[in-house]
């Protein structure tokens, strides 16, 4: 049977902002159904983290993988997930993303902001309480959950949704507008097959589910969203109404950090806050989550006539008519 080894461990740094610093997951835990395969370097914060990462063989090895995360750091905060299709070294907001980035996509965005505060029948739709302070932050959430980029990363608290998240991939179609389909990338035996005979390194495919520790925020929260020193974290079912229903269906948070740094893009970069990765076959996750009804995009992303928050955004061309502002559409 497979065990953990409990050792103390030491932290990142003693303290970054105010907040103590998560704990990183050991390099040499024995658990049945996860073993190490290397370790992946993150720069965040003038530091050079090492990150674990475990490839998975089983749900019990995950569950134990994530168990011992959330025990390890059960007083330094909160461990949410995030899926991907790959690893980018970084866990960089979108807006931040990239060559594109200049001090006028921040522009643009706090001024799309503006225009929503300034909006009486937004304000209402979203439910914002009169002269409340996140009132900003929960808007700016809202938006890069509906696909405009800002400076949140998103998070959930659920690993079945991050586990799909990194099964599946946006697809972009063109035709008289842009849409996006997920798809999945788990490849039947033809392809998997023509993959082995290309050589190709890596014919199965992976994906991973990151574990990323907020700090525990002693600061009341307000209206979802928990200020600390360093960082802002938004539960979006406690700050929007269900009418904007896919953060409610996905279990969503976002966050981001926070500070007087505010047009530097390698400033957002929440990689501190990352704990350790699982690594796991796409043909495990497939059969893991298996065809159940609550983990498709049906469900994770409602169509309009079941999202009224989501028809709400898209009728607004009068603010999302742009390039920088466009609400993504989902078929």
């Amino acid at each position: 049977m497979g065990f953990i080894h409990f050792k103390e461990l030491k932290m990142t740094s003693e303290l970054n902002g105010g907040h103590v610093r998560p704990n990183i997951i050991k390099s040499n835990l024995t658990i049945s159904g996860a073993q190490l395969v290397k370790s992946e370097t993150y720069y965040a914060a003038s530091q050079t983290l090492d990150i674990p990462i475990y490839e998975v063989s089983s749900i019990h090895g995950l569950n134990r993988l994530i168990g011992y995360s959330k025990f390890m750091n059960k007083d330094v905060g909160k461990v949410l997930y995030r899926g991907q299709n790959r690893l980018y070294g970084s866990l960089t907001p979108s807006l931040m993303r990239g060559k594109k980035y200049s001090d006028k996509c921040l522009h643009n965005l706090k001024s799309l902001v503006n225009k929503i505060m300034l909006d009486s029948l937004l304000n209402k739709q979203f439910n914002l309480p009169a002269g409340c302070n996140s009132n900003r932050s929960i808007i700016e959430g809202a938006l890069q959950h509906y696909g405009i980029s800002t400076r949140f990363i998103d998070l959930v608290d659920n690993h079945w949704t991050a586990l799909w998240m990194s099964l599946y991939e946006p697809e972009t179609i063109k035709s008289k507008e842009t849409y996006t389909h997920y798809k999945s990338r788990y490849l039947d035996n033809y392809d998997l097959l023509s993959n082995i005979a290309r050589g190709d390194n890596d014919p199965i495919g992976f994906g991973y589910l990151l574990m990323v520790c907020v700090p525990e925020i002693k600061s009341p929260m307000e209206n979802g969203l928990y200020r600390g020193s360093g960082f802002e974290l938004i539960d979006l079912r406690r700050s929007l109404p269900s009418i904007f229903l896919r953060p409610h269906a996905q279990h969503a948070y976002v966050l981001r950090r926070r500070g007087p740094d505010d047009n530097n893009p390698n400033y957002y970069d929440v990689a501190s806050q990352l704990i350790g990765i699982a690594k796991i076959r796409l043909d495990y996750i497939a059969k893991w989550l298996g065809n159940g009804e609550l983990l498709t995009q049906n469900n994770l992303f409602p169509q309009p006539c079941f999202d009224p928050g989501y028809e709400i955004l898209l009728s607004r061309t009068d603010l999302f008519d742009s390039k920088f502002a466009m609400i993504t559409k989902y078929v």
